[in-house]
C-alpha cells in the first residue's frame, strides 16, 4: 500500500475583499478523478457509509473551518488594531 500526502494551501484574504467564484482547474479535476479511481480499485465504495465521499468530506470540511477561523481571527485582530 502506498501513502498519499495531501498538501493544503491556506490562503488569507483581506477582510472586505471581493470574493469571486473560484473553480477547480484541470489539474484539480484530474487529482480528484485519480483519488476516486484508486479508491474504487482498492474496493472502497465511492458512496455510502465509510465510502470515499464520506472519508473525503471530513478533511475538506476541516480545511474550510480552519480557513473560516483564520479569516475571523485575522479580521478581529485588524478591528482591534493589533
Amino acid at each position: 500500500m502506498s501513502d498519499v500526502m495531501v498538501e493544503v494551501l491556506v490562503v488569507e484574504v483581506e477582510a472586505g475583499a471581493p470574493a469571486g467564484p473560484v473553480g477547480l482547474d484541470a489539474g484539480d479535476v484530474q487529482l480528484l478523478a485519480a483519488l476516486a479511481g484508486r479508491a474504487a480499485a482498492k474496493g472502497l465504495s465511492l458512496a455510502g457509509e465509510g465510502g470515499f465521499l464520506q472519508q473525503m468530506t471530513k478533511p475538506v470540511l476541516e480545511a474550510g473551518l480552519e480557513a473560516e477561523m483564520s479569516a475571523h481571527t485575522s479580521s478581529a485582530r485588524a478591528s482591534d488594531g493589533c
